[in-house]
């Protein structure tokens, strides 16, 4: 069965249990992609998609990302089979695949390659031909107390919304800032210092912080106009703690310490 233009978010019980143990490479049994999709709403700020039960899904973990393999069977559209096969394939993996959520595996970044292909068999009543495919995607899911830094895109009455440019359901909420921050009259949150000044958290400022839960809400089968764009993916960061915060607050305390490395190794060469 191929997979629809949208997808569906489903839980995985195989992927809630690799993302338990993060101190080594996991592994995880997963399913085929599974075809069979309803609609995502039209107020959806990126696709989502649903996983069967009995598919391959080795994960492998590499900085920011996951390397995920799977095999599926592949449903080729007959327009593609004038390219080259492999590249006939990727483009479709990447229509289908490209900038969807996997719930609990987290957002496909990448068709990072083609590791076999097998078949080309057409079923009874199909106008296509079907390969069986083992191919490894890049996905972007941060690990809980991994420290980022993006942008800080907005902000509310809630807390802050923060942007990575290529994904930007991030929210900083105001319990989880530093101690001291407040949100003034003019909707803006700020730090107050012991000496009384206040440091502002403005859009487009660039800050650090520390991711402390990702969550995978279920899709909603009704939405209203005025919603927010449903969000299969959200990540929660935190700012309360050391170096945490705008980039802006700690960057002359890590030029000195620089600076004091710097001393010490010329006086290490002078001994």
């Amino acid at each position: 069965m191929g997979l629809g233009m949208d997808f569906v978010a489903a839980t995985s019980r195989a992927a809630d249990e690799a993302t338990k143990d993060s101190s080594a490479a996991p592994r995880a049994r997963a399913s085929a992609v599974a075809g069979c999709v309803c609609g995502l709403p039209d107020n959806c700020s990126r696709g989502a998609l649903t996983l069967a039960d009995d598919l391959n899904v080795g994960l492998k973990l590499e900085w920011n990302g996951v390397f995920i393999q799977i095999e599926h069977n592949l449903p080729m559209p007959p327009h593609l089979l004038n390219r080259p096969l492999v590249d006939a394939i990727k483009a479709e993996l990447e229509r289908l695949l490209l900038d969807k959520v996997v719930a609990n595996l987290g957002l496909c970044v990448s068709v990072y390659d083609i590791l076999s292909v097998e078949g080309g068999f057409i079923f009874p009543g199909e106008g296509c031909s079907t390969y069986k495919v083992s191919f490894r995607l890049l996905m972007f899911r941060p690990f809980i107390g991994e420290v980022l830094v993006g942008k800080i895109s907005g902000y509310d009455e809630k807390g802050l919304q923060v942007s990575l440019d290529f994904f930007s359901d991030i929210c900083i909420p105001g319990h989880l800032m530093q101690f001291g921050t407040v949100r003034g009259e003019d909707g803006r949150w700020a730090l107050k210092t012991e000496d009384g000044d206040e440091l502002h958290l403005d859009t487009d400022d660039e800050i650090r912080f520390l991711v402390s839960s990702i969550k995978y809400p279920p899709i909603p089968v009704e939405q209203k106009e005025d919603d927010k764009p449903f969000a299969p993916m959200q990540i929660n960061g935190s700012i309360k703690g050391d170096g945490l915060g705008l980039l802006a607050w700690w960057a002359a305390g890590e030029e000195e310490g620089e600076e004091e490395e710097e001393g010490e190794e010329e006086e290490e060469e002078e001994q």
